[in-house]
C-alpha cells in the first residue's frame, strides 16, 4: 500500500510515480516483509528482483533486498514496461469508485483481446490506454527478461493490480475483458502462476459476490463519469464562446461627413496653407502617376535597345547628361569617343546657372501640370531631367573580343608547366641510383 492509495486517490500517470508522497506506508512496510518470509519459509531464493520506478516499487525493491540478501547487482530497474495503465481524464479521482468503473468498462467494452474500452483522454499527459496498449509493455518485458536471465529465479514488483493479472491472463489464455477478476491486492503474492492455476482462480473469482458488486458499482460510477465529462465539454465550449470578441459593427459616414472630419485634423495640425479638401489635390494625385509611370520603364539590357534589338555604334547614340535650367540655353554634357568605339562622358561646364523662381507653383492647376510636364521629360530624356538610361553600363569591348580575350586566357593557362616533367625525370633518376 502506497500513501496515495491510503488517501483513496488514483494515480497513473508516469510523471509522478517516482513522488515520495506514493512511497509505501508503515502498512505497505509490514506487507512487503511478510511476502519475503512467505518466499523464505517456502525456500524460494529470487536471483533476480525487477522493480517498477515507481516510489512504492523502489522502497519493495530495497526490502527485499535486505531481508532474503539479494545482491544489489542483482535488483534490476524498469523504466517502462511495468508502468500502470494510464486512466486519462480519470487520473486523480476517488480510488475505489473510478477503479469499479474502469473494472466494468473493460468487462462492458474490452472484448477478448482489449483493443476497446478506453478512458477518455485527458490534457495533462496522463495517457488513456486500452488493455492492449498495456499487453504490449508486458509482451516487450517478457522478452527482456527471457533474452536477459534465462534460467533465474525472478521476483516482479508492480505499481498496480492490473498489470499482474493482465499477465495472468495472457499465460492461461483468458480473454481479456475478465482480467479484474484476477486483480492483485496491495502486498499479495502469488507463486508459480500457470495456465491450470490460473484458470481455477478465475472460476472461482469471476462468480464471487466481491467480483459482482464491484462491476455492479463501476456500472453505476461509469455513467455518471461519461455525464460529468459532458458537461465539462459543454461548459468548455461556453467558456470558449464567451472568450470570443464581438467586433463593434462600424457606422459608415457620408462623404460631408468624411470632409468634415479631414478638415477638423488639418486645423488640429495647424496647417493652414493646405489645399480645398473640397476639390482634388492635383498635385499629389500628379506626383504619384509620375511615381507610377517611372516604374513602368524598362531599361535596355547589356546588348540591346529599349525595343529589344541587338546594340550597334549606329542605331545606339550615346545617351546625353542635362542639367535643369531656367532658361533654354542650357547646354548639356557630350559625350566623347575611346579608343574602342564606346562613348563615355567627360565632364564639362555648363555656362546656363540653375535657376530655381521664388515662387514654384501657384495653384493646384499649375502643380498639375508641371508634374505632367516631368512625367513627359523622364520618359522623353528631354532637357529638365536626367533620362534613365544615362546609368547604363557600356561595355569597353565588343562580344566577340571578350570572347576571344577568354579563349587566350586559358590558353595560357593550359600552356603553364605544372612541374609534372621535372617530378617524373627526378623519379626515373631515382629509380636508375
Amino acid at each position: 500500500e502506497s500513501g496515495l492509495e491510503a488517501e483513496g486517490v488514483l494515480s497513473t500517470n508516469p510523471l509522478f510515480l517516482t513522488n515520495r508522497e506514493d512511497a509505501l506506508t508503515d502498512l505497505g512496510t509490514v506487507q512487503v516483509e511478510e511476502a519475503c518470509n512467505e518466499m523464505m519459509s517456502k525456500g524460494i531464493n529470487p536471483s533476480v528482483v525487477k522493480y517498477s520506478l515507481a516510489s512504492k516499487c523502489i522502497d519493495a525493491a530495497n526490502i527485499i533486498a535486505t531481508t532474503m540478501m539479494v545482491g544489489r547487482n542483482r535488483i534490476v530497474p524498469e523504466f517502462t514496461f511495468m508502468d500502470p495503465r494510464g486512466a486519462g481524464l480519470w487520473d486523480g479521482k476517488p480510488l475505489a469508485s473510478t477503479e469499479a468503473a474502469i473494472w466494468a468498462l473493460d468487462a462492458a467494452e474490452a472484448g477478448n483481446e482489449g483493443r476497446d474500452g478506453r478512458p477518455p483522454a485527458n490534457d495533462d499527459g496522463t495517457a488513456n490506454e486500452t488493455l492492449f496498449e498495456q499487453v504490449t509493455r508486458l509482451r516487450q518485458l517478457m522478452s527482456v527478461l527471457e533474452t536477459q536471465y534465462s534460467g533465474d529465479s525472478i521476483v516482479l514488483i508492480f505499481p498496480d493490480g492490473t498489470s499482474p493479472a493482465l499477465l495472468s491472463c495472457l499465460i492461461a489464455g483468458i480473454p481479456l475483458k475478465n482480467t479484474h477478476a484476477l486483480n492483485f491486492m496491495p502486498g499479495e503474492l502469488r507463486l508459480g502462476v500457470n495456465m491450470e492455476n490460473a484458470r481455477q482462480l478465475l472460476d472461482e473469482r469471476i462468480s464471487s459476490p466481491l467480483y459482482t458488486e464491484a462491476i455492479s458499482m463501476g456500472q453505476e460510477e461509469l455513467v455518471a463519469l461519461r455525464k460529468e465529462e459532458e458537461q465539462m465539454k459543454l461548459l468548455a465550449m461556453e467558456e470558449s464562446k464567451k472568450s470570443l470578441v464581438t467586433k463593434p459593427q462600424q457606422v459608415e459616414s457620408s462623404p460631408d461627413e468624411l470632409i468634415e472630419m479631414q478638415r477638423h485634423r488639418h486645423r488640429a495640425r495647424g496647417n493652414d496653407g493646405v489645399t480645398d479638401l473640397g476639390s482634388p489635390d492635383f498635385f499629389s494625385m500628379g506626383a504619384i502617376g509620375a511615381m507610377g509611370y517611372m516604374t513602368t520603364l524598362r531599361v535596355p539590357r547589356d546588348g540591346e535597345d529599349s525595343d529589344g534589338s541587338e546594340k550597334s555604334p549606329q542605331n545606339n547614340p550615346a545617351p546625353a547628361l542635362a542639367y535643369a535650367g531656367a532658361g533654354a540655353g542650357a547646354a548639356p554634357i557630350q559625350p566623347y569617343a575611346n579608343s574602342t568605339g564606346a562613348s563615355v562622358f567627360e565632364p564639362q561646364q555648363v555656362d546656363a546657372p540653375l535657376e530655381v523662381p521664388d515662387n514654384i507653383f501657384h495653384s493646384s492647376a499649375d502643380a498639375f501640370q508641371a508634374v505632367q510636364m516631368t512625367a513627359t521629360n523622364v520618359v522623353d530624356g528631354n532637357a529638365g531631367m536626367v533620362n534613365p538610361n544615362v546609368f547604363e553600363d557600356v561595355p569597353v569591348v565588343s562580344k566577340q573580343e571578350r570572347i576571344d580575350a577568354a579563349e587566350k586566357a586559358m590558353e595560357e593557362y593550359l600552356s603553364q608547366d605544372d612541374g609534372g616533367d621535372e617530378w617524373l625525370t627526378s623519379m626515373k633518376d631515382m629509380m636508375d641510383e
